[in-house]
């Protein structure tokens, strides 16, 4: 699940590792989500008493539209960046039986109280200071400007999947600042103890580095029963897939982690 102003193709490095290692991997772009309304399976007074309506409600319903879809699912494991994590974790509120383990990265919804200038200061630090020192550092000018180019590549693909749909920019613009509003106000940490509650297994990757959500927030707001894993890890927040490798490799070691910790339950259940 993707973060805000990227599109799947920002994860291809990411969704082809994961291949590699033998997952089958699905990917949606819910841009603008679709109409919640008219979704089937979705309980309407679940997502009334979490608080889903609008925008949040469409993106979420695309997930869980996108499951339905594709033949030959049953319980899925989730990768979630960002913005993605608030979606998979409202997902697993309304469908929990659609889901088995998810794994959060630099998730949004997890440091409390929050306000968009906030978040918008700390993206500002965390891409033009942070992203772009630790790739100066790593891969040169070069490796800077190309990596940085992407990621200003991949915004812009966001927001031109928004216009293909609307024709009109003050409408996209005016939903990727509802977007903002909507990150800014949630808090996915008061549900993870419920989403556990339903079997669901959850791990959360984080960036040292991420000033757009800072890890002595994610980990104050962090408490026992709330996670079966916490990886801290360098990087800033769009390291997943600017440096792909090592955090494909973590995540899948963190989705084998999970899966293991679902096998010692059945074990246990069985003696």
């Amino acid at each position: 699940m993707k973060g805000w102003g990227t599109t799947p193709d920002s994860y291809k490095d990411n969704i082809v590792g994961l291949a590699e290692k033998g997952r089958r991997v699905l990917a949606v772009d819910n841009v603008y989500g679709v109409e919640g309304t008219s979704a089937e399976g979705v309980d309407a007074q679940k997502a009334k008493e979490l608080g889903l309506e609008g925008l949040m409600l469409d993106k979420v319903v695309a997930y869980l539209k996108m499951l339905d879809m594709k033949k030959g699912l049953d319980k899925v494991d989730v990768v979630a960046h960002s913005e993605g994590a608030i979606h998979a974790i409202y997902a697993a509120m309304l469908r929990p039986d659609r889901f088995r383990s998810m794994v959060l990265v630099d998730p949004a919804g997890m440091v409390g109280e929050d306000n968009k200038k906030r978040l918008l200061a700390g993206a500002a630090i965390d891409i033009m200071h942070l992203q772009g020192l630790n790739l100066f550092k790593r891969e040169g000018l070069g490796g800077m400007v190309r990596k940085s180019g992407k990621a200003a590549k991949e915004l812009g693909k966001s927001y031109r999947a928004g216009l293909d749909k609307s024709s009109m920019f003050n409408r996209v613009a005016g939903k990727g600042w509802e977007s903002i509003g909507i990150i800014s106000k949630t808090k996915i940490h008061e549900l993870l103890e419920a989403v556990r509650a339903q079997g669901i297994k959850v791990s959360i990757v984080h960036g040292v580095d991420d000033k757009f959500f800072n890890m002595e927030d994610i980990q104050e707001m962090t408490e026992k029963g709330m996670v079966d894993g916490f990886y801290s890890t360098k990087g800033t927040h769009n390291e997943v897939y600017l440096n792909p490798r090592p955090y494909t490799n973590l995540i899948d070691h963190g989705l084998d982690a999970l899966e293991k910790l679902h096998q010692k339950e059945a074990e246990a259940a069985e003696e």
